[in-house]
C-alpha cells in the first residue's frame, strides 16, 4: 500500500494544474472532480497503511480542542442560519477532510521522503507546460488590470489562465524543494528551482505568492535570514502604518483594489449581515467584475474574494473568527511545546506565517480543492511530528 501512496503523491499536482492549464480547458471539469478524489485516495490509502493505527492515537491537546471547536460551530451556524445544498455541505466537509488528510500523512513512518513525490511529478508537470506555452505560444503572458481600474500590466502565465495559479504552484514547488534540501534528501543543486520558482513568480506579477514565499524562505533558511525578517517586518509595518493616516488610496492600489473590494462586499450584504453570526454560509452575494472588471454581477456560489479571514467573518461573524484564530494560536502554542529547536522550529513558524499571509490575499487556506493548502498543511503537520519520523531532530547549534 506504501508504493500505491507514492504513486497517488507523484500525481497528487496533475489534477490540479490541469484545471488551470488552458490546453486542457475542455477537461477543467473532470480535472476539477479529480482534485477532490485523488486527495480522498491519498486519505483512504495514508488510513490503511496506519492499520492498526498505533502512530496516530497520539494527538496535541491544544490544537485539537480549538480544531473542534471551529468545527463544530461552522456546522452548528451551517444547519441553523446557513443554505444547506451540496455545494456548502462539500465545502465544510472539504475543512475536515484536509486536517484528517494532512494528519494522517504527518503521523507516517518516514514522512519526510513522502514529499519527494509530490516534488518531483510538480516539477515535471510544471518543467512541461513551461516549455509547452514558449514552444507554442500558448498564453504566455497576458495583460491584467486591478479590480474596477483601468490600469494594465503584462503578466507572465505561462500557459495558464491566471498568473496567480500559475505563482502559487512554483511557490509550492520552491518550499518543497528548499525543506528537502535542508533535510539532505536533495541534493544543493536544487537550490536552483528554489532560485528558479523565486524568479518565476517575479514574473507572473503575483505579489501574494511572492511575499508569502519570501517569508517562508527568510524565516526557514537561517537565524540571521530569520533577524532580517524580523527587521524587515518592523519597519514594513511603520511604513503601513503611515500609509493607513495619509494614502488609503495607495493601500488599495498596492492590494490591486481587493481593500474596496472587501469594504464594498460588507456594505453590499450589510442587510444580511449578523455581527456575531455573519450572514451563514451560501448567504452572503459576491459581486463579480467581468470583462476585465467591467460590469458587475450577483453570483449565487461559495463566497470567495480573495481574503479568507474576511470571508470566515461575512459567513460565520465574529464567533466564527474568533475560532478560527483559536486554531491559529494552537498551533503556534504546539510548536513552542513540541521543544523543536533551530531549523526544526524556524520552518514550522515560517509555514504557519506564510499561510497566514497567502490567506490574507487568497481564499485558499483551508480547503481541498487548492493545492496550497493540500501540500503547505502536509509539510507543516509531517514537520510538526518530526521527533515521529525518523529523522534527526536539530538542535541550536545547527543550522
Amino acid at each position: 500500500m506504501r508504493k500505491i501512496l507514492n504513486i497517488l503523491l507523484f500525481f497528487l499536482p496533475l489534477p490540479f494544474l490541469a484545471s488551470h492549464y488552458v490546453i486542457v480547458a475542455d477537461y477543467s471539469g473532470l480535472s476539477y472532480i479529480l482534485k477532490h478524489v485523488t486527495v480522498i485516495s491519498v486519505l483512504i490509502v495514508a488510513l490503511i497503511v496506519h492499520v492498526p493505527f498505533n502512530r496516530i492515537r497520539y494527538y496535541r491537546a491544544y490544537f485539537t480542542i480549538s480544531l473542534a471547536l471551529f468545527i463544530s460551530y461552522l456546522f452548528i451556524n451551517y444547519i441553523l442560519i446557513s443554505k444547506i445544498n451540496i455545494i456548502n455541505s462539500f465545502y465544510l466537509l472539504s475543512y475536515v477532510v484536509l486536517f484528517v488528510y494532512t494528519y494522517l500523512l504527518g503521523r507516517m513512518k518516514d514522512a519526510l521522503k513522502l514529499l519527494l513525490y509530490p516534488y518531483y511529478g510538480l516539477l515535471l508537470l510544471l518543467i512541461i507546460t513551461i516549455l509547452t506555452s514558449i514552444i507554442f505560444d500558448v498564453n504566455l503572458y497576458s495583460t491584467w488590470g486591478m479590480i474596477d481600474s483601468t490600469v494594465l500590466r503584462k503578466r507572465w502565465t505561462f500557459g495558464y489562465f491566471h498568473p496567480g495559479y500559475f505563482a502559487s504552484f512554483v511557490m509550492i514547488l520552491g518550499v518543497l524543494a528548499h525543506v528537502l534540501i535542508k533535510r539532505e534528501l536533495l541534493s544543493n543543486l536544487n537550490y536552483l528551482v528554489v532560485i528558479a520558482s523565486l524568479v518565476l513568480i517575479y514574473l507572473s506579477g503575483t505579489r501574494n505568492s511572492f511575499i508569502s514565499y519570501l517569508i517562508f524562505l527568510l524565516i526557514s533558511h537561517s537565524r540571521a535570514s530569520f533577524r532580517m525578517m524580523k527587521a524587515g517586518f518592523v519597519l514594513v509595518a511603520a511604513i503601513i502604518s503611515i500609509m493607513l493616516f495619509n494614502s488609503w488610496g495607495l493601500i488599495n492600489s498596492l492590494s490591486s483594489g481587493r481593500l474596496s473590494t472587501w469594504l464594498t462586499h460588507l456594505v453590499y450584504n450589510g442587510d444580511s449581515f449578523n455581527f456575531l453570526v455573519g450572514t451563514g454560509l451560501g448567504n452572503a452575494k459576491r459581486i463579480e467584475f467581468a470583462s476585465n472588471w467591467v460590469g458587475e454581477s450577483e453570483h449565487d456560489i461559495v463566497f470567495h474574494v480573495d481574503n479568507f479571514y474576511f470571508e470566515i467573518f461575512m459567513q460565520f461573524g465574529i464567533i466564527g473568527l474568533f475560532l478560527f484564530f483559536g486554531v491559529i494560536l494552537s498551533l503556534f502554542v504546539s510548536i513552542k511545546k513540541s521543544g523543536l529547536k533551530g531549523y526544526n522550529s524556524r520552518v514550522l513558524k515560517a509555514l504557519l506565517l506564510s499561510l497566514m499571509f497567502f490567506g490574507f490575499f487568497d481564499s485558499a487556506f483551508l480547503s481541498t480543492g487548492n493545492l496550497v493548502p493540500v501540500l503547505l498543511w502536509t509539510i507543516f503537520f509531517i514537520q510538526l511530528n518530526i521527533e515521529n519520523s525518523g529523522c534527526v531532530v536539530e538542535t541550536d547549534s545547527t543550522n
